[in-house]
């Protein structure tokens, strides 16, 4: 998340402040579900647990993402792919 972050700082470039807000979303999902793993039984923390992914989620959507959207669906097949190979 830190690298997120240093990519947000780095100035006004929107696809670049896009794609932040999109690892910090997705790398807080991680860690949520890697700590809470899914059960219906903790379904009602978890809307509560992933709001804040959500909200990083949320911000990575727009114009700005539609221009990076063929760059954010080939990560998301990488990081499917590396995952599935651990």
């Amino acid at each position: 998340m830190s690298l997120a972050d240093q990519l947000r700082k780095r100035g006004p470039d929107k696809q670049i402040e896009t794609l932040s807000f999109f690892l910090t979303g997705e790398a807080k999902l991680e860690q949520y579900l890697d700590e809470h793993p899914p059960k219906e039984s903790n379904s009602n923390d978890a809307k509560r647990g992933l709001n804040d992914a959500k909200m990083d989620l949320l911000k990575a959507t727009g114009d700005d993402a539609k221009k990076l959207g063929k760059t954010l669906v080939k990560l998301v097949s990488w990081y499917f792919c590396c995952y599935n190979l651990t």
